[in-house]
């Protein structure tokens, strides 16, 4: 036996499928826009991320043509990649 009669199926059924559709216009496009914004900063951090890298292979390089017998060790810390207490 059923714990929903059919009215009750057919109202829940409306219910659900009005709130999905109401959420989506109301709040569903800003996800969309928030997501593009973000991949965007993504990629705008990554790019700034791999010209440091590209960066700090020269100075290395060129390091290493100085100092042929140093093995002085650089460091880079970003602000919120990990916890410096742990």
């Amino acid at each position: 036996k059923s714990l929903l009669t059919t009215d009750e199926f057919v109202l829940a059924g409306l219910t659900i499928i009005t709130t999905l559709t109401m959420y989506y216009l109301l709040m569903g496009k800003n996800h969309v826009k928030k997501r593009k914004r973000l991949a965007a900063d993504l990629k705008i951090a990554q790019d700034k991320v791999h010209f440091l890298e590209e960066k700090l292979m020269v100075l290395e390089v060129d390091n290493d043509k100085k100092n042929r017998g140093d093995d002085d060790e650089i460091r880079i810390f970003m602000d919120g990649a990990f916890d410096m207490m742990h």
